[in-house]
């Protein structure tokens, strides 16, 4: 911690010029200016939706795993079954991301963003409605470096699915916030990377619902944020400035 302190301490009182902006002209340049884009001002909410979305379905599909009547009675620890269920969302969200980038030169941002969108909502909505029956899981353990088979709750299998979805939605969300700044780019960068933020607040958000309604029931929160994420590639999005 100490190391990271000092790291800390001499990059804030660093002046780190950045060569390639010496002369750019700074006035009138500020994130005021950003707002007056409509797609960058939804844009915004989008982000904050999506890191929300990330970190909301592997967090509580973990928690409804490791709960599961299924997974409790077999003789493995609980927490590494449901750990190695949430390593498989994080995998999907690897292979979404290289598929993504194959296929990002010939399939518009917009349209990325409606299909991954609509899928995950559709995929949420099957794992909450879907009755609580049971399938197979394959899995790894690391601690025995062994792998393993045992049953976890179906609707979990559709909760992970959505890290093909979500993979490719920060990089989507970006372009279409982005389209027509121009000046203002840099400064909503900034801000776009403040909006990580929703990947504390709606997870707890999500936690206070499943708290009183039960865990299926916090995933609602999370439809909702996909909601939002669809309407802003379908209708949002599109550069006007006020």
């Amino acid at each position: 911690m100490g190391i990271f302190a000092v790291a800390f301490i001499i990059l804030y009182v660093s002046r780190l010029p950045e060569p390639h902006k010496a002369g750019e002209k700074r006035e009138g340049i500020s994130i005021a200016g950003a707002f007056r884009h409509r797609n960058f001002t939804f844009g915004v909410i989008a982000i904050f939706c999506y890191v929300g979305i990330e970190v909301g379905i592997a967090n509580w599909t973990l928690q409804y795993v490791e709960n599961s009547p299924a997974v409790n009675s077999c003789a493995m620890a609980p927490a590494t079954i449901a750990g190695s269920v949430a390593g498989v969302y994080w995998l999907l969200m690897l292979v979404g991301r290289l598929i993504g980038g194959a296929v990002g030169n010939r399939i518009s941002s917009r349209a990325m963003l409606t299909v991954t969108s609509a899928v995950a909502i559709c995929l949420l909505v099957i794992g909450i409605y879907m009755p609580e029956t049971s399938t197979d899981f394959f899995g790894f353990n690391a601690t025995e470096l062994s792998f393993f088979s045992v049953q976890i709750p179906a609707n979990a299998i559709f909760m992970i699915l959505c890290g093909l979805c979500t993979s490719v939605m920060w990089g989507a969300i970006f372009n279409l916030s982005v389209e027509g700044l121009g000046k203002y780019t840099a400064v909503a960068s900034g801000l776009f990377m403040a909006m990580v933020c929703g990947g504390g607040i709606l997870p707890f958000i999500q936690g206070l619902i499943a708290k009183d309604c039960g865990i299926l029931a916090g995933f609602w929160l999370t439809v909702a944020a996909a909601a939002y994420i669809l309407m802003y590639a379908l209708i949002l999005s599109r550069p006007k400035k006020a």
